[in-house]
């Protein structure tokens, strides 16, 4: 993790940095719309035949 630059563990500043990015990110894609809102599957996987 240190060598990919994603752990700071000598540096304080710059990994509050680090995770302070992480956790901005992190809320960014929990208020994304990622699905649709009606997920219900009802009749999708019915015989075409009846």
């Amino acid at each position: 993790m240190i060598d990919k630059k994603w752990l700071h563990p000598y540096n304080v500043s710059e990994q509050f940095q680090l995770d302070l990015t992480s956790a901005q990110m992190s809320v960014q894609i929990a208020g994304m719309k990622l699905f649709p809102e009606e997920t219900a599957r009802l009749g999708l996987f019915t015989d075409p035949e009846h």
